[in-house]
């Protein structure tokens, strides 16, 4: 096999570019094999934090928008207890 550099005809052994491509496929071999993951799922540590953040978004909602929910209720209730047969009115909400 020859190659032409600057106008200089170089003659390169094949033996020496397949120990090139053998020493290559060896070393992306073990590149591979430092980068693979190891563990194929989830661990619990990640599941317990994955809930611990999912409860801490529904208490922050409840938190925030529990006084309004509970008025917007409350109004609904007064206002069947105006309509004739409504059972609004007769029920406390504790508020």
């Amino acid at each position: 096999m020859t190659t032409r550099m600057l106008g200089v005809q170089a003659v390169i052994p094949l033996d020496l570019h397949v120990r090139f491509a053998r020493k290559d496929r060896i070393m992306l071999a073990r590149i591979r094999t430092l980068t693979a993951r190891r563990d194929a799922g989830a661990s619990a540590v990640e599941y317990g934090l994955l809930v611990a953040a999912i409860a801490a978004v529904i208490i922050t909602v409840v938190v925030l928008l529990g006084g309004q929910l509970n008025s917007i209720f409350t109004g609904v209730n007064d206002e069947l207890g105006t309509i004739p047969g409504g059972t609004g009115g007769g029920v406390t909400t504790g508020g």
